[in-house]
């Protein structure tokens, strides 16, 4: 028997995602329970002026996702 994973409130998970030679699609995807609302997670990792590497990350709210 199969079991959905469901995130406890205000946690999240990321995978390395497969860009599938698309330089622009994210690095990292996931989902996250925030406020009980499920949301898609994105992180591309950038480089600051600097030089410091950091994730760069967006969130969507699974209800509204175009798909």
């Amino acid at each position: 028997m199969n079991k959905k994973y469901e995130h406890k409130d205000n946690t999240g998970t990321v995978f390395v995602n497969d860009k599938e030679g698309n330089e622009r699609r994210p690095d990292l995807r996931g989902s996250a329970k925030i406020d009980e609302e499920d949301y898609l997670v994105a992180c591309w990792l950038k480089k600051s002026e600097s030089g410091k590497e950091y994730y760069s990350m967006s969130f969507e709210k699974k209800s509204e996702a175009p798909f």
